[in-house]
């Protein structure tokens, strides 16, 4: 429990502090569509090593 404490704590400390032009942008890298990339496509179809 401590450790998933902790933890929120780091990630509460995530903040984003943007204008209102660079909120919009931000927002729409966020909604553009993902690009295909077979390299990350290859490397997510591999077996992990621990259920080898």
């Amino acid at each position: 429990m401590a450790c998933k404490a902790a933890e929120n704590v780091i990630l509460d400390r995530r903040v984003f502090n943007f204008n209102d032009e660079q909120y919009a942008e931000f927002i729409d890298m966020l909604d553009a569509p993902v690009e295909d990339e077979p390299a990350i496509n290859k490397l997510l179809a591999r077996k992990p090593q621990w259920d080898v």
